[in-house]
């Protein structure tokens, strides 16, 4: 495998991303915007800037979400509930 990520959200509103590219690694507080279907992502690193996502499919089993990266296109996720 090149490149993968986890993404894991928390009740407590925050997240934690652990990534097998050095340095990904990060921590902090997500938030959606049920009115505009977006996922906002504030890293703690850099709490002066928020990455928003638009939601695309939100079950109680997994959510669909894409990030417009401009010239280079869509980031597309899908996030998984874990059964634990």
């Amino acid at each position: 495998m090149l490149f993968s990520s986890t993404y894991s959200f928390f009740d407590d509103h925050s997240f934690e991303i652990t990534s097998s590219f050095e340095g990904m690694n990060s921590r902090g507080k997500w938030n959606i915007d049920i009115e505009k279907k977006e996922l906002l992502l504030r890293n703690e690193s850099d709490v002066t800037r928020e990455e928003k996502y638009l939601i695309k499919k939100l079950t109680d089993s997994k959510m669909e979400w894409e990030q417009d990266i401009g010239e280079l296109g869509d980031l597309r996720f899908l996030l998984k509930k874990d059964k634990h």
